[in-house]
């Protein structure tokens, strides 16, 4: 490296954002429990989204990050039922997420459309900001058999789907 050569520009910033949430569960009867839940988020970028401009190790990606980028705020809302007896347990939770700002990588491609190409070997990604939403959910049924309390039949699935919702220049 060149002496007055300097890797990074002086960065001084300060992110701030409250937090919290608000739930409640409520006792249908002895086997049955409903559940809510909205909570607010806020995530602050990290040092590579904000700084990079190089290649990143062991990836083959040359990144670009943006000093700019405002920090990740969302809102979740989520509602679960669960039922438990003795032998049965079954619950059923789904969630939506709603995120201003969301940081993630995008390639960047030429105007034929072609990988953008800055170190030879590497494809080039930037992380740039958009709205975005997340959104599934979850169950599981764990079955007991009587008499034979020990012996667990569990099945659980998940899902979660994501969209970007764009934003200007994205």
């Amino acid at each position: 490296m060149l002496p007055n050569t300097q890797p990074f520009n002086n960065f001084k910033d300060t992110y701030s954002g409250v937090t919290g949430s608000l739930g409640a569960a409520i006792r249908v009867s002895d086997e049955l429990v409903l559940k809510a839940n909205i909570a607010r988020c806020f995530r602050a970028p990290n040092i590579s989204e904000i700084s990079a401009n190089g290649v990143h190790p062991g990836t083959n990606i040359y990144q670009i990050g943006n000093p700019t980028f405002k920090p990740e705020f969302s809102v979740q809302e989520d509602i679960g039922i669960f039922y438990t007896t003795n032998h049965v347990r079954a619950s059923v939770d789904l969630f939506n997420t709603n995120i201003d700002n969301y940081i993630f990588d995008q390639k960047v491609l030429n105007r034929k459309g072609e990988d953008s190409i800055i170190v030879k070997g590497n494809e080039t990604f930037k992380f740039v900001q958009s709205r975005a939403q997340l959104y599934g959910g979850e169950a599981s049924l764990d079955i007991h058999p009587h008499p034979l309390d020990w012996l667990h039949f569990l099945n659980a699935v998940s899902v979660v789907y994501g969209t970007n919702l764009g934003a200007p220049g994205v």
